[in-house]
């Protein structure tokens, strides 16, 4: 997986929201993360295009989730970042 450059994770009140410089993605709606996503995307830097070993790796030191359900829900979520357009296919 490899962010795609031009955007911002911010926090507004207790909400991850995903903003972006206008110039990648035609946004019809915010897009909002959930703690897990947020982690994610905070941990990880745009140059740099990560190996699903490298993610579940970072999911497992931060929290107490086996192996198993780590890539389970990393195929998941990249799956749909990569739907809306904020990672590299």
């Amino acid at each position: 997986m490899k962010k795609k450059k031009g955007f911002d994770l911010r926090t507004i009140g207790k909400e991850n929201v995903l903003m972006a410089d206008g110039t990648n993605v035609d946004f019809t709606q915010i897009i909002h993360m959930n703690e897990t996503a947020a982690f994610i995307w905070k941990n990880t830097e745009e140059e740099v295009d990560y190996t699903m070993d490298e993610l579940t790796t970072l999911l497992q030191k931060e929290y107490e989730v086996s192996t198993k359900q780590a890539l389970s829900d990393l195929e998941k979520l990249i799956e749909d970042w990569k739907k809306i357009g904020i990672v590299q296919k």
